[in-house]
């Protein structure tokens, strides 16, 4: 070992928090213990050498170079989480359809799947969703139509929905893009969530739906 650091080993202890002696010095006693466990270590890397640290809570009182950390001794203040806080952080997952070629027929009272989306993560959170659907049919009776976002499938918990009823106009075309939102409390990441559609009246004719969009934010 390189004996021209030796003179800097006592202000590294005294910075450490060493034992002294009277008048502050640092106790010569413990520095040549760390530079004989020093040249020890120079003379043979392989073997396990241990440099003693002032008060530290071991299990042996008497030999702290020997002994091995108790927990029952260490200070309240090391004790922690190490779960992490959420931190603020914002998540988000999301489908966007870009054309029309998603077309589902709305024919029953039945739910019938438009389109989903999945948050993940590592805990249970609350989600919001935002969703928008492309309806059209002919306006030759009158009838009520209803989209839903839920839980786990469309036969799941509703978290959203609204309504669509067109005006009553002959057989024209009647067509609107619908926008709705959801909300959801401490929801287990890796719940799908689903955008559905159906009947509300069961004398409606039929209505074609197009999945436009679903967006999750956690």
């Amino acid at each position: 070992m390189d004996k021209r650091i030796y003179p800097l080993l006592p202000l590294f202890a005294l910075a450490c928090g060493v034992p002294t002696v009277e008048g502050g010095g640092v106790d010569p006693d413990y520095v040549e213990g760390i530079v004989a466990e020093l040249d020890e270590h120079v003379a043979d890397p392989e073997a396990h050498h241990e440099i003693p640290a002032p008060g530290s809570p071991t299990t042996d009182a008497g030999d702290l170079t020997e002994g091995v950390l108790d927990p029952a001794r260490l200070p309240e203040e090391v004790v922690m989480e190490w779960e992490l806080p959420d931190q603020g952080l914002q998540r988000s997952v999301g489908y966007q359809q870009p054309d029309f070629n998603d077309s589902v027929t709305l024919s029953s009272t039945s739910f019938v799947e438009l389109g989903s989306v999945t948050p993940t993560g590592p805990r249970d959170t609350n989600v919001a969703l935002s969703a928008h659907v492309y309806l059209e049919r002919t306006a030759s009776a009158t009838g009520r139509y209803l989209i839903a976002i839920a839980a786990g499938g469309c036969d799941g918990t509703v978290v959203g929905a609204t309504m669509w009823r067109p005006p009553t106009s002959g057989d024209t075309w009647i067509a609107d893009t619908l926008s709705l939102t959801g909300y959801a409390e401490s929801v287990p990441l890796g719940t799908t969530f689903v955008l559905c559609g159906r009947k509300y009246d069961g004398s409606a004719p039929d209505a074609s739906a197009n999945y436009r969009g679903l967006v999750a934010t956690w």
